[in-house]
């Protein structure tokens, strides 16, 4: 089961021009609150991430430690590098998505291979965590598509002034 779990300001945008994140937080209501993430990691076998999201968190958000140590981690580019433990570099959807059938995997990003994913009718389920924000441009989640798709809510969780929205395609 593949399952897209980002984050998206309330105008559909999942970074900012610059591709920075760093308005990625809730409303300060709830600083406390634990939300979505923490369960919903426990339960991930396998991570998809493009090149630029894997350079992100390795450069920005996590430079001095990989935060999916019990996670192999595929990343795809168009300039594999050597693979290390428990992290492949890959740019062969049909070679790696059969030996994950078996597996809870997650769809980290970005908006690129996200696209990729829907228009080959990889994703099965979005959950995707509406950020109290408004931020009039930057990287859309949901760029223009000749395809449209039809949604089964699954559940809604609302802390610190994020919903998380859980949806399953309807065939």
């Amino acid at each position: 089961m593949i399952i897209l779990y980002i984050a998206m300001s309330l105008d559909g945008y999942i970074a900012d021009l610059d591709g920075g994140v760093a308005w990625i937080n809730g409303d300060g209501s709830e600083n406390d609150a634990i939300g979505s993430y923490e369960r919903f990691i426990q339960e991930i076998d396998v991570i998809i991430m493009g090149r630029k999201t894997y350079d992100q968190i390795t450069q920005e958000l996590s430079p001095h430690s990989w935060p999916y140590p019990n996670q192999h981690t595929y990343i795809f580019t168009r300039h594999p590098t050597p693979s290390l433990p428990n992290l492949s570099f890959t740019q062969d959807f049909h070679t790696l998505l059969p030996n994950l059938k078996d597996k809870k995997v997650w769809l980290c990003g970005g908006a690129n291979l996200v696209h990729q994913f829907l228009e080959l009718g990889y994703v099965d389920e979005l959950h995707i965590s509406i950020i109290p924000m408004l931020l009039g441009n930057g990287i859309s989640l949901f760029p223009q598509s000749q395809l449209s798709y039809k949604l089964k809510l699954l559940g809604t969780e609302s802390y610190n002034g994020i919903t998380d929205l859980r949806y399953a395609f309807r065939k």
